[in-house]
């Protein structure tokens, strides 16, 4: 980034979308058991489901992807001390904020995600599966049958 882009809502922006793009990297890399240290998420079912929907499947492991995320992407910003009151601490200050604010957007609060599942002899199940903002459908009665 230059020097005149630093501090302005561009680089807020690219700090912000960077830290998310991370979240999903890890969320989606721990789904699909490409690291050791993570696995798919074990969140329970929410309440709010409907009772003939079944809950199952691997989702996205968000809140491992956001703790590793933080440690990961705010060390830069942290390994340094800055006076109080100075530009440099207040740069570091937004920066952290941007960050989190994409981890954020990224993670929190997570969707229910729509996925039907084929089974043989035509039946189908219908399978929700906890994922991140990176995989949003719009809700609405074409992705709820029955719904209005």
């Amino acid at each position: 980034m230059t020097p005149e882009a630093s501090g302005s809502r561009e680089a807020g922006f690219a700090h912000a979308i960077s830290a998310a793009g991370v979240v999903h990297a890890l969320a989606r890399s721990c789904k699909q058991a490409r690291l050791y240290s993570c696995g798919c998420s074990k969140a329970d079912r929410p309440d709010q489901l409907h009772r003939d929907w079944i809950w199952g499947g691997c989702g996205d492991n968000i809140a491992y992807a956001y703790r590793f995320a933080k440690a990961f992407i705010d060390v830069r910003e942290k390994e340094q001390s800055y006076p109080r009151h100075s530009a440099e601490l207040a740069r570091m200050l937004m920066n952290l904020h941007n960050n989190r604010a994409g981890r954020l957007w990224m993670g929190f609060p997570l969707l229910i995600h729509w996925d039907i599942l084929s089974i043989k002899y035509d039946h189908n199940i219908e399978s929700l599966q906890q994922t991140g903002m990176g995989e949003k459908k719009p809700y609405g009665s074409e992705n709820f049958p029955g719904r209005s």
